[in-house]
């Protein structure tokens, strides 16, 4: 939403044949702006609870990042949710799935990620995947995919496999 051209393309999306989703942390997307959207579908990161979520994705994103997603519920936009698994969030996946299911949310992709972004600064956020493991099943209706070395939810992650 940042990109100088977005809401351009953003007019144009509804002209094509292609399935179009939009991967935001929602922290951009108020009332209005979730009615000028013109994607298929928002994929909110929600990285945990309050405590996981803004160990992660910083101070104050917690309450903005749900709001998004009321807001883009309420403009009738599919909304997905994504997931890292990180060190902090660990013991927030019980609470993280009632919030997720009293949303209405139809699909929840449980990721572990790369060391990149806020995660290379924290490394001490991050786990290994066979820690990880027991996690992935918490999301629902999407499709995995599985490497040699764990499973994956996401093309965009890196893996050794």
């Amino acid at each position: 939403m940042l990109h100088p051209h977005f809401w351009e393309i953003n007019e144009l999306l509804r002209d094509y044949a292609f399935r179009s989703i939009l991967l935001s942390n929602g922290t951009l997307i108020s009332k209005e702006v979730a009615k000028k959207l013109r994607v298929h579908e928002v994929q909110i990161s929600l990285d945990g609870m309050k405590v996981g979520h803004e160990s992660l994705r910083g101070e104050g994103t917690f309450e903005k990042t749900i709001m998004a997603v009321d807001h883009l519920q309420e403009a009738n936009v599919r909304v997905s949710v994504a997931t890292m698994i990180h060190r902090r969030n660990l013991s927030e996946f019980d609470a993280l799935a009632s919030l997720l299911q009293s949303r209405n949310i139809e699909e929840w992709n449980v990721d572990v990620p790369c060391v990149e972004g806020r995660l290379k600064e924290n490394q001490n956020l991050q786990v290994t995947p066979s820690e990880a493991a027991r996690f992935l099943g918490y999301g629902f209706g999407g499709i995995s995919r599985f490497s040699k070395k764990f499973y994956l939810r996401s093309p965009s992650l890196c893996y050794n496999g």
